[in-house]
């Protein structure tokens, strides 16, 4: 391998700081404290390199600028080079050395792999290796560990890193080292006067006796370990949290929410208690042109009839309570510490309770915010609270304008996040607790089941319960251990016994065979999407709605698929079911059964549709399946072809923005008013609704989106069966619900795809890669290349009859959605072909 060492200290700098990120020519003259001219002449020089590329699709002015691919290998060149300058500072297997320090950047070589990537460089490494307990001085360092790379000490090619000992060669018995691990890091913390300075030789073990670095305890609550390390991390107020594995924020809630007020759904109990206060910032929301006056004397004619007697409200307004908070008892308490349910609850409703909270608590509070969007004045005032201690999103992206603050974010590891402040390098944290011993930092988790879903899936979860799965603590965690054990055979004395005091332990232990009646008796006091355990054609015909309402989205499918078949047998269950439209709770979900069953084929049915409708606005639920159902054989736009589909346009215009419902009625008044689809609104098709919703677009919007840097971001980070999408049949009917088109078959060439190969890394890019490549292929008259995301893919381009023979084994081969492609197609051709033998 050539090296050369970079002789400009500030080339060397530019490039490490565009490691972690594109940056402008002003960012990096703010960063290094260099004039204008200073930093523009040096990245002229580099880009004259090759070592860094402009992004000039969005004007020369302030383009951004990232390291190039030869940036990266001269990066890792000078890092070679370096090795090789201080090769003989590594004597034995426990050595380590400093080779080059620009500014808080630091190269770094060891001969051992540490036990994490915080590490303690001390001031003497003689009195180092003595481990001494005083308060030694000295530089904490932190790298990245996707920086580490391994190279040998005799002729200082690239190697594989070293395996744990294992006393059976030679080479373990030796103490002289055969290859060096790279790291670039940053300075994380130093210890009393210290500096680092190139050639220092030291022991990666000599953090064992000292104190941890003082940054790590700002503030009051414990996030989890350091990994790698024991020390704990005490995180300052206003974090901000993007985790979309419900695991992750789980633990992070439970570590951070101590002493606090806690405003999450994941408790999914729709029970809750709510202070009056929170009525006047929801009634500026509800009523924004109402005048102070009125909006005062409402409040309190509101305050005084929730605390007397609720029922003297007009039932518009327990409408509009019910929709915004749910079932909710009101008090004139004040905000305590406590876990505030907030499942079911409408993004109005939950915008109304933070906003009583920042203006009204007295401790500290967490926010798991579950929707996409948030009201931007309500996040900024959160993070700036002095109480607040985490905000949490799980889907939708980070507001571009918030406070500087610290940001956690997930890793491929269970229950590792990493915490990041702007662009230095992430500090991974192992949530809740030490590390596990023996993993080397490679964590797994094991925790109680949160639905019947996870225990159905997770059967072996009674055997490890004992190795420190976490339980609720008292006499609920006691019961729940007792009531896992017994699963799935169950014990009918411990179930009889829990029903009383216990639904969900006494669910869980239930025998199979005792369960439809046993559901009948808990149905209402067990949590969301426990009905799981029960199979749907076990629940009595006049519980299952109930049960549709407490299942999860694959269970209430089967579910609605029984109703139907149910109410084509039996046309007299119509009427108890029409008569459930009245109740006040079940009522939407009696009309989306209505809805998801009953079509306007028939002349008798439209009365009942229009009162199901009527019900189900009250609150939209399985809106996917309804809206399949009714609209999936329309085959124009427009209210001859069905007299509701206005009607359900506008419902959806005053959905929640961001859901399915929503998105789909945006989508079809766009279509019906003649409006093209912008490339956000793609994106935003793209990301909620159904796949086979919009595969007949999927050719145009892949260009679309790879014209612009937005639109490549997007591609990149969101995972789609690109190839299932784009190369369905010709013919096949989809779009949305209300505008069914036939698939126009693939239309795409390798040259308007080539863009795919300047995305990077991301979630997205393997089926795009995958796309490309079977297109290409195809084009050049190749044979079929093999996928990442479907070994078979790539026969999907091609005609089924060059094919070779498939059966069902695509369908668990790889990616869901071209494996059931694969299989549809190859048995539609053999169902079609000519039989040879007649």
């Amino acid at each position: 391998m050539t090296t050369r060492t970079i002789r400009s200290g500030a080339h060397r700098r530019i490039l490490g700081f565009l490691r972690s990120g594109p940056a402008t020519v002003s960012e990096l003259a703010k960063q290094f404290d260099m004039r204008m001219s200073h930093a523009s002449l040096a990245c002229r020089q580099l880009r004259a390199a090759e070592l860094i590329v402009r992004d000039e699709s969005g004007g020369l002015r302030n383009a951004p600028i990232s390291l190039s691919q030869k940036g990266v290998e001269r990066l890792r060149e000078n890092a070679v080079a370096k090795l090789r300058q201080y090769s003989d500072q590594f004597p034995t297997k426990s050595s380590a050395c400093v080779l080059q320090v620009d500014g808080p950047n630091v190269l770094i070589g060891y001969t051992d792999l540490p036990p994490g990537p915080l590490i303690f460089i001390p001031d003497d490494s003689e009195t180092a290796s003595e481990r001494s307990t005083g308060n030694q001085g000295g530089v904490w360092v932190l790298f990245a560990e996707e920086s580490e790379a391994w190279f040998t000490l005799t002729d200082f090619q690239p190697t594989t890193p070293p395996a744990a000992a294992q006393g059976v060669t030679l080479e373990d018995f030796s103490n002289v080292p055969q290859k060096v691990g790279l790291v670039r890091g940053s300075i994380f913390e130093s210890v009393g006067d210290s500096n680092l300075i190139e050639g220092k030789r030291f022991r990666v073990d000599g953090a064992s006796a000292t104190p941890p670095p003082a940054r790590l305890r700002v503030g009051p609550v414990s996030l989890g370990t350091v990994v790698g390390t024991k020390h704990s991390f005490f995180p300052p107020q206003g974090l901000v949290a993007r985790l979309p594995s419900s695991i992750d924020r789980s633990q992070m809630l439970d570590a951070l929410s101590t002493d606090a007020l806690l405003v999450s759904d994941k408790g999914a109990l729709r029970r809750r208690q709510l202070p009056f206060s929170v009525l006047r910032p929801w009634l500026e929301r509800r009523h924004p042109r109402m005048s102070d006056e009125r909006r005062e004397r409402t409040w309190e004619e509101l305050t005084g009839a929730l605390a007397e007697n609720e029922a003297s409200l007009s039932v518009s307004l327990r409408r509009e309570l019910l929709i915004d908070f749910g079932q909710a008892e009101w008090s004139a308490e004040d905000w305590a510490a406590s876990e505030l349910d907030i499942y079911g609850m409408s993004p109005r409703g939950v915008a109304s309770v933070l906003t009583s909270v920042l203006d009204r608590v007295h401790v500290p509070f967490c926010i798991d915010w579950p929707f996409e969007d948030v009201p931007e004045n309500l996040y900024q005032r959160a993070l700036v609270h002095p109480s607040c201690r985490v905000w949490i999103w799980r889907r939708g992206t980070l507001p571009a304008h918030r406070p500087q603050g610290l940001l956690v974010f997930p890793t491929p590891l269970v229950s590792v996040v990493n915490v990041q402040a702007g662009r230095k390098d992430p500090l991974p944290i192992l949530l809740g607790g030490e590390e596990p011993p023996g993993n080397n930092h490679r964590v797994s988790s094991l925790s109680t089941p949160t639905n019947a879903k996870e225990l159905l899936e997770r059967q072996w979860l009674h055997d490890v319960l004992n190795t420190g799965a976490q339980l609720p603590e008292g006499k609920h965690g006691l019961r729940l251990r007792k009531a896992l054990d017994a699963y799935p055979s169950g014990d009918e004395s411990l179930a009889n016994r829990y029903e009383r005091t216990d639904a969900l332990a006494a669910w869980i232990a239930s025998p199979p065979g005792q369960r439809p009646g046993r559901w009948v008796r808990l149905h209402d006091r067990l949590p969301t999407s426990w009905v799981n355990l029960l199979p749907v054609e076990e629940v009595p015909f006049s519980h299952l709605v109930h049960a549709i309402k407490n299942g999860d989205a694959a269970w209430r499918s089967r579910a609605l698929h029984r109703f139907g078949l149910e109410l084509e047998a039996r046309p007299e269950l119509l009427i108890s079911v029409v008569d459930g439209l009245t109740d006040e709770v079940h009522g939407p979900w009696f009309a989306a059964c209505l809805l998801a069953s009953v079509r306007l084929d028939r002349p008798d049915n439209q009365d009942v549709l229009v009162q199901a409708f009527d019900a189900w606005s009250r609150d939209p639920v399985c809106a996917a399946e309804v809206l399949e159902s009714q609209f999936h054989m329309t085959v124009n736009l427009g209210a001859e072809d069905h007299p509701l589909l206005q009607p359900f346009v506008r419902l959806g215009l005053n959905q929640p923005a961001g859901s399915l419902f929503c998105v789909w009625s945006s989508s079809v008044e766009a279509l019906m008013d003649g409006r093209p689809w912008l490339p956000e609104h793609q994106r935003r098709i793209m990301e909620i609704l159904p796949l086979a919703w919009w595969a007949a677009y999927a050719s145009d919007w892949i260009t679309a989106q790879l014209a612009s840097v937005s639109g490549r971001t997007w591609l990149r980070d969101h995972e789609v069966p690109w190839t299932a999408q784009v190369f369905q049949a010709a013919g096949y009917i989809g779009g949305l619900p209300g505008a069914p088109i036939p698939h126009p078959a693939c239309t795409l060439t390798s040259d308007q795809l080539i863009g795919i190969k300047l995305l990077g890394e991301g979630v997205g890019v393997a089926g795009l890669n995958d796309l490309y490549e079977s297109m290409y292929a195809f084009e050049q008259g190749l044979p079929p290349p093999p996928c990442s995301t479907h070994p078979l893919a790539g026969w999907l381009v091609r005609p089924v009859e060059t094919w070779p023979m498939m059966n069902e084994t695509v369908l668990s081969m790889g990616e869901a959605a071209t494996g059931r492609l694969l299989f549809s197609k190859a048995y539609h051709h053999r169902v079609r072909s000519p039989n040879p033998l007649s």
